[in-house]
Parts: C-alpha cells; structure tokens; sequence
C-alpha cells in the first residue's frame, strides 16, 4: 500500500487489468503507455483517482524513460509493454527488435541504475522453441532479463510465460465472434493447431503474486 509501482503497456489488455488491480490493493500506480488513445481509455475507466498518473512515454527511448525512472521511488515494475501482432511483425520484425528487445533492455536497465527492487517481465509461450518473430523476440528479451538478474542479484527479477488471454485486444476470440457475425463461420487456419486460454483475471491474479516470491 502507498507504493509506487510501473506498469508499462498500461493502456493494454494485461497492463490496464494490472493497473485497476493495483489501485484497488493501494497501491500509487504509474500507467505508461506508448499510445495516448490508449490512456485515455484507461483514464475514462478508472475515473478520478489521485492514486493513478497516466505518462505517456515509449521504452525504446531511453532518456524518455529515465525521466520516469527519475521522478520518484519504484517498488515494483510490471513490464506488459510489447508488439504482439504476428502479422505486422512478420512483415516488419524491425518493430519486435526495438520494442520487445531494446525496449526491455531498457526498462531492465532502469530498474537496475534506479535500484528498483522488483521487476517482473511479462513474456509469452511463443517464446518456446520459437518459430515467429514475435517469439524470436521475446525469448531475447528472456534472456536479457535472465542475464541482468544473475549480475545484479541484490534484485529480484523475474519472468512469466502467459498463453492466450480471453478477449484481449487482438485475441482470436473476438476474431471469431466477428466472423461469425459477418459470415456465419469461423475459419481454422490449421485443423492441428492448440490454443492455451487463461482468463484476463486469472492472468493479473497470477502475476501479483510473482514479486512476492523474490525468486531468481
């Protein structure tokens, strides 16, 4: 309570769950978020709170985000911040090198020079055996985070691996909810292809809980 914790990608499906999730535990919650729409929606959400600030700020440029860094004492950072678009990043795998690469070596990197105590990375399944760029990039990410963590051990960082959130923003549900209204149908790219599923609460219960466990 009365903390101050990070959330980059605020504005997004996981972030802004994280961000009315922290508010209500009270904690003092910083949302960043690359995209202005996106706060403002977050903002008209939550409503009026002293508790919450709303920065706009991108993690690919790092002097932006010390100014962040600089402003007050962090006690946890929450990095959701990422390009997840398999389409776009397959034609511009450029966006998934200075996002979900240099942008959380960036904020990792911040976190350390600013003496954060708690960082935790939220990455993806993809980043197994990875076979797009969004999972290429993300697994790099992992390892950056892994490698920062086992040179700064007096921090606690740590990374989690979520699957498919229910009706998040470019999810395949409300893809299919959309053809079904405009065709009647759904199209299955692949007939072998699985999907694991973890409802968007059950995702923010899950990563509250991580910087608790101070693990390595």
């Amino acid at each position: 309570k009365e903390q101050t914790v990070l959330v980059t990608g605020g504005g997004g499906s996981i972030g802004a769950g994280l961000v009315k999730q922290l508010l209500m535990m009270g904690a003092k919650v910083m949302a960043l978020d690359a995209h202005q729409g996106r706060l403002d929606q977050l903002r008209d959400e939550i409503g009026a709170n002293s508790r919450v600030s709303f920065v706009h700020a991108d993690i690919t440029n790092k002097p932006q985000l010390e100014t962040v860094f600089k402003a007050q004492p962090i006690a946890v950072v929450f990095h959701a911040a990422a390009q997840k678009f398999l389409p776009e990043l397959e034609a511009q795998p450029q966006l998934a090198f200075q996002v979900n690469v240099l942008g959380t070596q960036h904020v990792a990197d911040c976190m350390v020079a600013y003496e954060v105590p708690y960082f935790l990375n939220i990455s993806t399944d993809k980043a197994v055996q990875p076979t797009s760029v969004l999972g290429t990039s993300k697994q790099e990410a992992e390892r950056y985070v892994k490698r920062v963590s086992l040179e700064h051990t007096q921090r606690y960082m740590n990374t989690v691996r979520l699957g498919n959130i229910l009706n998040s923003r470019g999810s395949v549900l409300p893809l299919f909810e959309q053809q079904l209204q405009a065709e009647g149908q759904i199209e299955v790219r692949h007939a072998e292809a699985t999907r694991y599923m973890i409802r968007l609460d059950r995702a923010i219960g899950l990563l509250l809980q991580i910087p608790c466990l101070k693990t390595h």
